[in-house]
């Protein structure tokens, strides 16, 4: 389940946050929390996994009629593409009037999202 950041949750977001590979030191790791906390076109939610602990974080930013995501960070015990697929389907049911896509960085797990789900559509037929 995808539950929008809030401040309580400052220091699981730092945790999780410090799991993004171009993020260097605590310091970026503020300036990104800090980034997405200071626009409104901006936001960060945590993935709590079935037994209710968070697991994941994504940070998003909407474009007109899409949702960008621009990082997605998974624990490494849930960082297999289902857990991710799983997140991306909550975040569509979020934002069903908005696409999805990804940064350069994310891409591939987009596309092998629409991939999954269109598949599923298919199969449900």
């Amino acid at each position: 389940m995808l539950v929008e950041y809030r401040n309580n949750y400052q220091k699981i977001a730092l945790g999780l946050l410090s799991y993004v590979p171009k993020i260097a030191d605590y310091q970026d790791i503020h300036k990104t929390l800090n980034w997405y906390l200071s626009q409104n076109d901006r936001r960060l939610f945590l993935w709590k996994n079935e037994v209710n602990n968070f697991t994941g974080i994504i940070g998003i930013q909407f474009i007109e009629n899409y949702v960008l995501l621009r990082i997605i960070v998974m624990s490494a015990q849930e960082n297999r593409l289902m857990d991710k697929v799983r997140v991306l389907n909550a975040l569509q049911d979020l934002f069903p009037d908005k696409k999805i896509l990804g940064t350069m960085e994310n891409v591939d797990l987009i596309t092998q999202w629409e991939h999954i789900i269109n598949n599923e559509e298919h199969t449900n037929e």
